[in-house]
């Protein structure tokens, strides 16, 4: 948990930096609204995903983990297709 507390405030730190006015100016273009969830995606990403996924691995174990991790990317298609009505290619199912 220290080296996962250690990972997210260096990554806030970066973050913080790259959200400074001036700092991109890539970002100039992007409301506030747009800011501010940029800033809390990467937040709740790095915060709750990445203690859920060390937490995952101690209790179930690599393996496991790993496993289903390698889900990951027919959940994602399967829910796109699904909820967003995206249409995946019979050879983009085959290779995932």
């Amino acid at each position: 948990m220290g080296i996962n507390l250690a990972k997210g405030l260096i990554a806030l730190i970066f973050m913080a930096i790259l959200l400074l006015p001036g700092f991109y100016s890539g970002l100039a273009s992007l409301d506030t609204n747009s800011l501010v969830a940029l800033a809390l995606s990467g937040l709740v990403g790095i915060c709750f995903g990445d203690t859920l996924y060390f937490l995952t691995l101690v209790r179930m174990g690599a393996r496991r983990t790993l496993l289903l991790g390698s889900l990951i990317p027919v959940t994602t298609a399967f829910i796109a297709v699904t909820v967003l009505g995206e249409k995946v290619p019979m050879l983009a199912w085959l290779w995932m």
